[in-house]
């Protein structure tokens, strides 16, 4: 899937309508990057916590859209940016495919120009669904899409980590 806005059935029940990337930024289990959404109302989750990244333009790779969405959104090249998994988002009709990317993470290397702000959280918080926002003083819900990405990412690490298969 290289479109952004394709429209595919498969045996009359997945339709997809756009093509998405979004990256796992993390130092440890402890540190997670997490960006607070912009409240505007035709953005893909607005006012909550979420991972970075967007959708996929014509003619560009998954990889090369996470890339660019990263440079675009924090002024952060991701290195090493491995292939996670690909997931099918039936609440936006999207195929959504996630890279991981395990860093030094260090606020003043960052720079936000999309979103309210980003944080660094751990892993229980995150599952908690409510992440505290410093710029805006209060809790604000994490996208259930996220909780389900970075779950999957950890289990499926601890699990090849403990040589479980």
């Amino acid at each position: 899937l290289r479109r952004s806005a394709i429209q595919v059935i498969i045996g009359g029940s997945l339709r997809i309508e756009k093509a998405v990337a979004l990256a796992l930024i993390y130092e440890s289990k402890e540190k997670i990057l997490m960006q607070l959404r912009d409240f505007k109302v035709w953005i893909s989750h607005p006012g909550v916590w979420a991972l970075f990244g967007g959708n996929i333009k014509s003619g560009e790779t998954p990889e090369a859209a996470v890339i660019r969405e990263l440079r675009e959104e924090l002024d952060f090249s991701a290195n090493p940016l491995i292939y996670f998994r690909k997931y099918f988002y039936e609440e936006e009709a999207a195929c959504v495919h996630v890279f991981s990317c395990c860093t030094v993470l260090n606020s003043e290397k960052l720079h936000l120009s999309e979103g309210q702000e980003f944080g660094f959280f751990c892993f229980s918080e995150i599952l908690s669904g409510k992440l505290f926002s410093e710029k805006l003083r209060c809790n604000y819900s994490v996208a259930n899409l996220a909780i389900r990405i970075i779950s999957d990412y950890f289990s499926s690490k601890s699990t090849i980590e403990h040589g479980i298969q």
